[in-house]
């Protein structure tokens, strides 16, 4: 007998436990999913999540609340249930402002293990991690991290399994550091989209409120230069920008092989943007989602291909999700269809989650396995 798992979208965040006039944060970081088993047309609603699982901070260095979480599927999107969070702790030790702690699940968050301490200081000499972490698989159980150091540059490093088939950290990339674009000061967190390949894309917002990137190409195994993301991607953000990679799967035809990515803003009106791309990096399309936001964006791909009907091909189409704090302090979502052509549309609004205020920016993963209702 086949065993069909079920596909999962997970949303994670820190609880708001007081009220908007006085906020208080919760000492856990709380998992909402949604499951389903097939792979029919929906539409998405906060009455399809469950709580799954809480996880508590470091207990001896405590979570830094004022950067974000950072979640990655060691599989890739949809893939086995390997999750990873990356938070940056209050203090690091040796007088450091902080380090990034490291926690995983082998089953998609029905358990957690230990916090793993990454090193807090950076290949420059007297250089401490400044920002929070961007992580991203850039192959199965290849996970890229990437965060920004106090001397202004981005530094990388990559964890890998060992011998004997357990995820090590690498330690901090020094030859060839990321570094920063010419001329510009990063602001923020950086972002990184990792590929179904060794390839990765790393994004920044300046203080010129421009948006750069710098690509690790796997063929050449090197970093190409930083690149000024011109056109209408760049826009005034409030925040960091959110990147979310987009893996295909089994093609229908071949336009369903093309391999693309997104990356979200938000804009000075306190609206969310995503600007689609495929591989060859010039932009499909801009679209707006409505305003009233406090956060960037925790977004994820859900699923390697939807039926919309049972026509012809193009009733295929891919979701991509995102998550957002409102500013009324609740968390909410929305989803839009990424069709076979690559443009995206947003057949619904926002719909919140009465039930969670949530503190700062929410992040979401996708994965397939089992999940149970551990809180």
């Amino acid at each position: 007998m086949t065993v069909i798992l079920p596909k999962n979208m997970s949303v994670f965040f820190v609880r708001d436990l007081g009220t908007a006039s006085n906020p208080s944060a919760d000492t856990k970081i709380t998992q909402l999913t949604y499951s389903r088993l097939d792979q029919l047309d929906f539409i998405s609603t906060n009455t399809r999540f469950r709580c799954q699982s809480t996880i508590n901070f470091p207990a001896t260095l405590g979570m830094d609340l004022s950067v974000p979480l950072c979640f990655v599927n060691r599989f890739g999107a949809n893939g086995s249930p390997g999750l990873d969070l990356f938070v940056r702790t209050v203090s690091g030790g040796l007088g450091l402002a902080g380090t990034i702690a490291w926690i995983s699940s082998n089953d998609g968050g029905n358990t957690w293990g230990n916090w793993t301490p990454l090193p807090g200081l950076l290949p420059s000499p007297g250089v401490f991690i400044a920002s929070g972490a961007s992580a991203s698989a850039h192959n199965e159980r290849r996970i890229i991290i990437v965060v920004r150091g106090s001397d202004n540059q981005l530094y990388r490093g990559t964890i890998t399994p060992n011998s004997s088939n357990q995820l090590v950290f690498n330690g901090w990339v020094s030859n060839e550091p990321l570094g920063s674009p010419p001329g510009q000061t990063i602001v923020g967190e950086p972002a990184v989209i990792g590929f179904g390949t060794n390839s990765y894309r790393v994004y920044v917002r300046t203080a010129s409120n421009q948006v750069w990137e710098r690509v690790f190409n796997e063929f050449s195994n090197s970093l190409l230069a930083w690149t000024l993301r011109g056109g209408q991607e760049q826009i005034v953000s409030n925040a960091s920008p959110e990147g979310v990679d987009r893996w295909v799967g089994t093609p229908l035809n071949q336009s369903f092989l093309q391999i693309g990515f997104n990356v979200f803003y938000r804009t000075t009106q306190n609206a969310m943007r995503c600007t689609s791309y495929p591989d060859s990096g010039s932009i499909i399309t801009n679209t707006d989602f409505a305003g009233g936001l406090t956060s960037p964006s925790g977004s994820a791909y859900f699923a390697g291909r939807i039926q919309g009907g049972t026509g012809p091909a193009d009733t295929f189409y891919r979701e991509l999700h995102t998550f957002v704090r409102g500013n009324d302090g609740l968390l909410y979502g929305r989803y839009g269809k990424i069709q076979l052509n690559g443009t995206l549309s947003i057949p619904d609004g926002w719909y919140s989650f009465p039930n969670y205020r949530v503190w700062g920016k929410p992040d979401a993963v996708t994965w397939e396995g089992q999940p149970f209702t551990l809180c």
